[in-house]
């Protein structure tokens, strides 16, 4: 049955993988990790704003596609925990959502609720 419990023995394992790829996956992650940062550091200094980042992410751009919507709101000048998580609810985006993630009508509304506020996008 689908809907049964695992016992306690059975609980899944990663899988086991060489040496060699482990690092390399390590590397790839801080890779994008760095190149995260990077982004939000731009954002935070006025070079993007929100629709630059949407439209990455619709040219393709994995790193802004990856990237969280709350952690992109935060670095906005002018947007801090509170602004944000009151954005999220009112737009009806869950915390853990990603810009690739998002929806017509909710990057619509992401980007009027930020214009609302009078902050430079």
């Amino acid at each position: 049955n689908f809907f049964r419990r695992r016992k306690m023995s059975q609980k899944r394992c990663a899988p086991e993988i060489s040496e060699g790829r482990r690092a390399e996956a390590l590397k790839l992650a801080t890779e994008a990790r760095s190149k995260r940062r990077k982004l939000l550091e731009d954002v935070r200094s006025g070079r993007y704003d929100l629709t630059d980042i949407l439209e990455m992410e619709d040219k393709g751009d994995k790193i802004a596609g990856r990237t969280k919507v709350s952690s992109i709101l935060m670095a906005i000048p002018g947007i801090g925990k509170a602004k944000t998580s009151l954005i999220m609810e009112g737009c009806k985006i869950p915390n853990k959502k990603r810009i690739q993630g998002l929806g017509k009508r909710q990057r619509a509304s992401l980007c009027d609720a930020v214009k609302e506020l009078n902050i430079k996008q």
